[in-house]
């Protein structure tokens, strides 16, 4: 669960928005927080989102967790939000990762 510290969640908690979107912590994220429902039986679902980074970053390797060894790959997300004009009948969003591994 994400930090309710952070800003835009006492926003979407009390109904300002539907969703808060955060990056660069690393780690690509998308956290379902909330269903209110609407008239004409219509649903807001509030959701947390966090694109994480832009560059290369390091994982341990899971074989040998005593070992110091690191394996790394480029990463990248991308959020999209849609006008209600552009958007397709219920899509309100996508969420692209996508990561470029390469040898030594």
């Amino acid at each position: 669960m994400p930090s309710t510290k952070g800003f835009g969640i006492t926003d979407i908690y009390f109904g300002r928005f539907f969703s808060a979107n955060y990056g660069h912590t690393h780690y690509a994220e998308q956290v379902p927080l909330d269903m209110v429902p609407l008239p004409q039986n219509r649903v807001l679902e509030k959701v947390y989102f966090n694109s994480g980074t832009w560059r290369k970053v390091f994982e341990h390797t899971a074989f040998d967790p005593d070992s110091f060894e690191f394996i790394g790959w480029h990463v990248l997300t991308f959020i999209v939000f849609y006008l209600e004009k552009e958007k397709e009948k219920n899509r309100n969003y996508e969420v692209w990762s996508a990561s470029l591994g390469f040898g030594r």
